[in-house]
């Protein structure tokens, strides 16, 4: 994936994500603390809520994309 796919890639999930915790009541909590303030409970349901948006099999590309970046240690970190 080349820089720029990657960045649209980031801001795109990034997005989903606080849109998410949006709609779960759980921005005002991130805002606070970060997204390390959530519970393990809590970041597990947003990610549930965004597979189930993205659907199985482009989670599975997804998955693979990273898991190819992140063994040539190109990995970003994310937010």
């Amino acid at each position: 994936m080349d820089r720029q796919s990657r960045q649209i890639h980031e801001q795109a999930m990034g997005k989903l994500k606080r849109d998410l915790a949006q709609e779960m009541g759980l921005w005002e909590l991130v805002q606070e603390g970060g997204w390390g303030a959530l519970s393990a409970k809590d970041c597990g349901r947003i990610g549930g809520r965004m597979a189930s948006q993205l659907g199985p099999g482009l989670m599975r590309k997804i998955a693979a994309l990273g898991e190819s970046e992140w063994l040539k240690g190109e990995t970003t970190t994310n937010e």
